[in-house]
């Protein structure tokens, strides 16, 4: 049976220390935590919710979907693909997606193959190799011969993120923070970084919690930036936070999208001491019907933690999608809105279900009025500020201002 050691990185501190072992079987996975690590008066949960701190021998079994903050320190579809491509292989034994050298992997979390392994040799890439890196993810995207890319290049693009999904990047080092780079895809019709980045700023205003982003462009390409919230540097190193995603704080896989519902990770929250956090929840729900935003799946929503707490991330992976008049009337979010409409991305759809959210109906009708409001006044200026050109922010007109008339009574299943 496959195993593997997992490391902690405890807070405040740059090293890890082994904190147990995992063994991957057929159709389950196992945990047990080490001796040494539950003696450890500092120690912490790896997981508070799937894996909380246990009796020595205790072995813990876990679903292979269902694996929680493990599962979310793994290679995203994108860190897969490089890692397949590395390897000469459509697909490799799920150890190896974990085992790779890797200093960047999101969260507190590290994998190695022995309790006596070091850190890792490797560490983040210099802003000054984002070009090669970019040409790098270009060359794989296209699936060109594993010899077009320089194999130290190669490496340093595997220690992408957790975070994200199936778009090419990977993290870089600029002054002492680190930060996700996202690359432009083949697959692109505008300057997807140059929207991301205005959408993100948008939402900003509209009061949602968003980490710092900027855009870069090297050779008429342009690369989104989004600063790393799950790090903090201390002067010798980075200390880590822990990460969680929505998907696993709803306790379910990837396959059961039936399940995908921000009116259920309301209820997690509140059963795990977020309460407070509700609204902000409820206002990226109600911000991503307004952007169009229909890539909310729970993996793209995130909590930390720290000292074994939970809070919710600052927002991220926040896009806007083209509505054209008469044609894109309807549209569907990922996870369950409201009691009304499941997934339609209305605002009455929205509203049905606000005391889920801890919100009275005419507290949420302010916050939308609100949102609304900010929207319809500086969705042109965030696209100006980040230099969206004029034929990319026509794909993006009626999205916004589809909602016009959204604060019109007589209009408000807009």
């Amino acid at each position: 049976m496959p195993e593997c050691f997992v490391f902690i990185y405890l807070p405040g501190q740059i090293e890890a220390l082994p904190a147990g072992k995992l063994s991957f079987g057929y159709d389950s996975v196992a945990f047990a935590y080490g001796n040494r690590y539950l003696q450890n008066p500092s120690r912490i949960p790896v997981d508070p919710i799937l894996l909380p701190l246990a009796e020595p021998g205790r072995v813990i079994s876990m679903e292979p979907e269902k694996m929680g903050t493990i599962r979310d320190s793994s290679p995203d579809f994108w860190g897969r693909r490089v890692i397949e491509y590395a390897r000469g292989r459509e697909s490799l034994p799920e150890i190896d997606y974990y085992l790779g050298e890797n200093a960047c992997r999101t969260g507190n979390l590290d994998f190695r193959l022995k309790s006596s392994s070091p850190e890792s040799a490797f560490g983040p890439p210099g802003i000054v190799a984002i070009e090669d890196l970019m040409a790098a993810a270009e060359a794989i995207e296209k699936d060109l011969p594993l010899a077009s890319i320089h194999q130290d290049v190669l490496k340093l693009l595997e220690q992408g993120s957790s975070i994200g999904g199936a778009r090419p990047k990977t993290t870089i080092l600029d002054g002492p923070n680190l930060w996700i780079a996202k690359f432009p895809s083949r697959h692109d019709r505008w300057s997807n970084g140059r929207v991301e980045a205005a959408t993100m700023l948008l939402a900003g205003q509209c009061g949602i919690r968003i980490p710092e982003v900027k855009t870069l462009s090297l050779a008429g390409r342009d690369i989104f930036l989004i600063k790393r919230f799950d790090r903090e540097f201390e002067g010798r190193g980075w200390s880590r936070k822990g990460f969680m995603s929505g998907l696993s704080l709803l306790g379910i896989g990837e396959g059961e999208r039936d399940q995908y519902s921000y009116l259920g990770l309301a209820d997690r929250m509140r059963q795990y001491g977020l309460s407070g956090q509700l609204e902000e929840l409820f206002k990226r729900m109600v911000f991503n019907i307004i952007c169009r935003n229909t890539d909310d799946h729970p993996r793209n929503h995130g909590f930390l933690l720290e000292n074994g707490r939970l809070s919710l991330s600052p927002a991220f992976d926040v896009t806007p999608t083209p509505a054209r008049p008469g044609v894109s009337t309807k549209a569907y979010q990922a996870m369950t809105v409201g009691t009304l409409a499941g997934r339609e991305a209305n605002l009455d759809n929205a509203r049905s279900a606000c005391s889920r959210f801890g919100l009275k109906l005419e507290e949420a009708e302010r916050l939308i009025a609100d949102m609304l409001r900010a929207c319809s006044g500086a969705w042109e200026d965030c696209f100006a500020r980040h230099a969206v050109s004029s034929a990319d922010k026509k794909f993006f007109v009626h999205t916004f201002e589809r909602w016009s008339r959204a604060n019109d009574d007589s209009d408000k299943g807009w």
